[in-house]
């Protein structure tokens, strides 16, 4: 899949001194994190993105040219354990999550737009304890992921009037279920 990089990316890629940087936007239900795959903090779109370094990790965005669904998982070692409550409140699996990429120069600055290279949606924590730390593995989904599940809508008239609140189409449709006729022979 051909990608739409700005002409500032471009030459910080073909210059001789450059590092890639991944910037990782989650939303919990309390609030919005930002970090980075390198250190320090980089102000970016209104933001202050917290670098994580070695202690964070992105599994391998997998491209396809089938329709399918292709996850990742997003991981956070060396939380300290008294945050270990915050992660199981906030972190519900109800979130969004996106991860760009952009050019980060020598000296720790930002080239131009990164851009997406995931988008979707955050899963359920998994959660690994040890005596002083945790490790935070949150798996993200993209819109596909959807289409494989099975709908838990019915043709009744319940199910239309959650989506359509005024629409009584459905109003008959238990009455005629329920309905018995008897069709007699003709004597």
């Amino acid at each position: 899949m051909s990608r739409n990089i700005t002409v500032d990316a471009a030459t910080a890629v073909e210059s001789a001194v450059y590092a890639p940087v991944y910037l990782v936007q989650i939303t919990f239900s309390n609030e919005t994190i930002y970090v980075h795959s390198a250190t320090g903090t980089i102000s970016w779109n209104g933001h202050n993105w917290l670098g994580v370094g070695v202690l964070g990790s992105i599994s391998t965005i997998a491209e396809s040219s089938d329709t399918q669904a292709n996850g990742i998982v997003l991981t956070l070692s060396g939380i300290p354990t008294e945050y270990l409550t915050d992660a199981l409140t906030y972190a519900d699996g109800h979130g969004t999550a996106q991860v760009l990429l952009g050019c980060m120069l020598a000296n720790g600055t930002l080239v131009a737009d990164p851009f997406p290279l995931y988008l979707g949606f955050t899963d359920s924590p998994a959660i690994d304890c040890s005596t002083e730390t945790i490790s935070l593995s949150i798996a993200v989904e993209n819109r596909l992921s959807d289409m494989q599940r099975s709908q838990q809508l019915r043709y009744t008239d319940a199910t239309q009037r959650v989506r359509y609140p005024s629409d009584a189409s459905f109003q008959f449709v238990q009455f005629v279920a329920d309905l018995f006729i008897n069709w007699r022979q003709a004597s």
